[in-house]
C-alpha cells in the first residue's frame, strides 16, 4: 500500500509511557486523509479488507489508557505513534 519500500520501527520511553513509532517511506497522506484518520470511527469507503484495523487498534490502545496518532513522516510517508503506559 502507498508504495512504501521501508518501514522503520523505533521503541523508546516518553515519560512514564512506552512509545513505539512506525515510519514508512510511501506516498504519504494528504491533510484531508490525516484529518479523517483522526476520527475515532473512520473507515475507508473502498477497501479489500474490512477497514477495521485502525479502529480496533485505537479501541485496544484506549482500553490500555494509551494513545495512537497518525501523521506525516519526516520526509514523506506516514508516521504512526503508539504510546502505552508502562506496566505497573
Amino acid at each position: 500500500h502507498g508504495g512504501a519500500s521501508r518501514v522503520e520501527v523505533v521503541v523508546g520511553r516518553l515519560g512514564p509511557a512506552v512509545a513505539v513509532s512506525f515510519d514508512d517511506n510511501g506516498l504519504g497522506a494528504s491533510a484531508k486523509v490525516l484529518r479523517a484518520l483522526a476520527a475515532a470511527d473512520w473507515r475507508p469507503a473502498a477497501t479489500s479488507g474490512t477497514g477495521l484495523g485502525l479502529l480496533i487498534s485505537r479501541r485496544l490502545v484506549a482500553r490500555m489508557q494509551g494513545s495512537l496518532q497518525v501523521s506525516h513522516g519526516d520526509a514523506r510517508g506516514v508516521r504512526v505513534v503508539l504510546n502505552l503506559p508502562e506496566a505497573a
